[in-house]
């Protein structure tokens, strides 16, 4: 009986082990997965197993969406192994995930962890045996000097090979011993390289007619070389573009996107601009980035976010390989050496979001300060050791200090902000409250002796990302804000001096008015003409003869006499890049060109020419702008003849069939105009789909600013009356714009306040709306 039992089970391994097929270390084309792998799969007549590695030092998860393509057909996981669906884990994990069994003679598999956009995928999963590569397997690598900076000069791909911040394709590879001969190509160019391993992760490379130079695969530390390249000088003020050139090793179009984007910060207008980026199939890409002075910019393809620097008139090539982590970056160019000087450094550290809010809630004004003196006093140490050590070049050495004094200085501006974010936490307030949920605590003049200790007339403050943040926050603190609304304050008063109240809702006015000047607090102020808005125009319409008299100062005026009481030192370049954007701002909300009279205003005084011609191009472009929109023939859709709350109902029964983005905008609201910019890319890429996006303002838009900005924003509009426009936010729930609203394939509203994280996310939203 036992030898029976034993001979069943011996058959039962045996025709188990001859019905599957095993393939180890598969080879993958395109992947998204970063520290994703497949390490083995185990086909049976029953099922598909695959077993992957993942190593994420923050967290990763995989979703119970997880199916194959095989042969065109879609196979939805069964089972995970290892792990369970759905939950975040760290580190490294190992595991498997079973699918269905694929037909016989399969070649070919895309594993996907769903169908949104940044799930995990790895494509052309190759189940055939290996075929023998052109190369050792040790070339394919990327490859550094190892003299100097270890710079890098080489990536080897089965595909393709990069070589001096150039994509080439293979024309032929022989070995000849231990030396191989490499003939690339480049359109018209050819490159003829001799490439000899030498052992120990080195390698020689000999450009035809050079002289060879000696390679490591090893990455390392870098121990940058002394450079004489000086640092950035004055003036950093220049309208170029910058040139951008790039590849992503293991991209196809397959994998969903054929395009990314870069960020860049303009800090003269207060604005940021985004720039299309175009993939090639096989990973290349090439643009222009216009810029008007050095600093980062955000560059994102799906899944993927980093920063890189760049200088307006300088190239600089980036090489990624998502399939080995999104931090791969490798460059080369004019800027190469400060790119991988930031790498991985970041000097100043202060503490979690959490805890510095924390720090602000628990101590004093001045104890907090001294806090962050020592974060910003222990930045600098650090960065002055690792300079030391590592040679950091001049440039680099500029940026971390501007940002290291700027980061800390947004902490002491935060101060208010950071106690009110601690108190909301503790006291569980929901984010519908607006303004201070705590009272915020007066800042005494004293409170701002770290502005003088700050180069704020110093064009090199611009390389800085936290300059952009300190700019802003300088502009609305409440130093600024209470000196702004105090004035506007004040000339309310004293208009109901002159003209007493003649009603309960002007008396309460003027008591509350009273109040706010008594207990020096802008947020009272503000809050005055944000919730009885109706209140105070309804006041100074009663008083308009007084209120078209009265002399009023720019706002620009207000705010430097504000800033002079604190800042001893000189901060012309700060009040000018404020200035400044107060100019563009209303040159956007207005979509009217200013005359010469405005620009020789602005001229004298802002006294900087490099800013001035800033504006004047500026300008330019919203003349072009608007010539372009008139030629376009632009006119609003004709509203239905329909009551007001049937005004609804019957714009959404044109588009039956289709998802319908509703945006409820005005052309005077910045933040409207920020996000219908926003959104405009995703127009681009969903223009094949069956979504309709439409656009619908009222009267407060001024009819020739409506005429020429809608023209440049792609979609349906609706100008309606005030009776539509009332019985709209009162259908809507409409508080403030902007406001969406999601409408399905049928008509109905899914969503009456429709909010999304972001472009990714509405995506995403609207494709799967479009589905249901």
């Amino acid at each position: 009986m036992k030898k029976s039992l034993a001979l069943i089970l011996l058959l039962v391994c045996f025709v188990a082990a001859s019905a599957q097929k095993i393939i180890n270390s598969p080879n993958c084309g395109a992947s998204n997965a970063g520290g994703l792998t497949i390490d083995r799969i185990i086909l049976t007549d029953t099922a598909t197993q695959l077993f992957f590695s993942a190593y994420y030092p923050d967290s990763f998860r995989i979703s119970s969406d997880s199916y194959i393509v095989a042969d065109g057909e879609k196979l939805l996981a069964k089972r995970i192994i290892g792990i369970a669906y759905n939950q975040f884990y760290k580190e490294k994990q190992l595991f498997s995930i079973t699918f269905p069994a694929i037909k016989t003679g399969t070649k070919i598999i895309d594993y996907q962890e769903g169908d949104c956009e940044n799930c995990f995928k790895i494509l052309d999963i190759s189940l055939l045996p290996p075929v023998p590569k052109a190369m050792p397997d040790g070339v394919y690598a990327n490859w550094f000097k190892t003299t100097g900076g270890k710079e890098w000069v080489a990536s080897f791909t089965e595909k393709r090979a990069v070589y001096n911040g150039q994509v080439w394709q293979y024309q032929s590879v022989k070995p000849t011993g231990k030396t191989i001969h490499v003939a690339l190509a480049k359109g018209k160019s050819k490159l003829a390289l001799t490439l000899t391993p030498t052992g120990n992760n080195e390698m020689k490379i000999t450009e035809l007619g050079k002289r060879p130079i000696l390679l490591t695969s090893l990455r390392g530390d870098h121990q940058y070389p002394a450079l004489n390249e000086p640092g950035f000088t004055e003036p950093l003020i220049k309208t170029d573009s910058a040139t951008l050139n790039g590849f992503i090793n293991g991209y196809s179009p397959k994998l969903g996107y054929k395009t990314g984007k870069i960020t860049i910060n303009n800090i003269i207008s207060g604005k940021q601009k985004s720039y299309v980026i175009q993939l090639a199939p096989d990973g290349s890409f090439s643009t222009k980035v216009p810029m008007l002075y050095p600093g980062i910019g955000f560059l994102e393809f799906p899944g993927s976010w980093q920063t890189i620097f760049m200088e307006p008139g300088k190239n600089l090539f980036e090489y990624m390989d998502f399939r080995k982590g999104r931090e791969s970056g490798l460059y080369y160019g004019e800027d190469a050496c400060l790119n991988e000087e930031f790498r991985p450094n970041k000097f100043y550290e202060s503490l979690s979001y959490d805890q510095m809010n924390e720090l602000a809630f628990k101590n004093t004004p001045e104890r907090y300060s001294a806090i962050v003196d020592s974060l910003v006093a222990k930045g600098l140490g650090e960065l002055n050791k690792y300079s030391t050590e590592h040679n950091l070049s001049t440039k680099a050495q500029q940026v971390f200090k501007m940002e290291i004094l700027y980061h800390g200085a947004n902490d002491r501006l935060e101060y208010n902000m950071r106690r009110d974010n601690a108190y909301r936490k503790a006291n569980k307030v929901p984010d519908t409250v607006r303004g201070y949920a705590t009272p915020p605590v007066e800042l005494a003049p004293s409170y701002y002796t770290f502005l003088d200790k700050l180069p704020l007339n110093d064009q090199l403050s611009m390389v800085a990302e936290n300059f952009d943040t300190f700019i802003n926050r300088i502009k609305y603190s409440s130093l600024v804000e209470f000196t702004i609304n105090e004035s506007v304050v004040r000339l309310y008063l004293d208009a109901f001096k002159q003209s007493p109240p003649v009603n309960d809702d002007e008396r309460e006015l003027q008591r509350m008015f009273t109040e706010a000047l008594e207990k020096r607090d802008a947020e009272i102020a503000y809050q005055i003409f944000r919730k009885k808005s109706k209140m105070v125009n309804e006041a100074a319409k009663a008083r308009k003869t007084f209120f078209e008299g009265a002399q009023q100062q720019p706002r620009s005026v207000y705010r430097t006499a504000a800033l002079k009481k604190v800042i001893s030192t000189n901060f012309l370049l700060c009040q000018n890049l404020m200035d400044s954007q107060d100019d563009l701002g209303m040159l956007e909300q207005d979509s009217k060109p200013l005359d010469a009279e405005a620009l020789a205003k602005i001229k004298n005084r802002l006294n900087d020419e490099s800013i001035y011609k800033v504006i004047v191009k500026e300008n330019e472009g919203m003349q072009n702008l608007i010539a372009r929109n008139k030629l376009s023939k632009f006119k609003a859709n004709e509203l239905p003849n329909s009551p007001a709350n049937q005004i609804f109902t019957d714009i959404i029964k044109k588009y039956k069939g289709k998802v319908v983005y509703v945006d409820f905008w005005a052309t005077w609201c910045a933040p409207c105009r920020a996000n219908i910019e926003e959104v405009a890319p995703l127009k681009e890429a969903l223009k094949d789909q069956n979504i309709a996006f439409v656009y619908i303002t009222d009267g407060s838009s001024p009819m020739e600013t409506y005429k020429s900005m809608a023209p440049g924003i792609k979609g349906e509009h609706y100008r309606v009356n005030s009776d539509q426009w009332n019985y709209l936010l009162s259908k809507f729930n409409i508080s403030g714009i902007p406001h969406h609203v999601l409408v399905n394939k049928k008509g109905e509203v899914v969503s009456p306040n429709f909010q999304t994280g972001g472009n990714d996310d509405l995506k995403n939203k609207l494709l799967a709306t479009l589905k249901e």
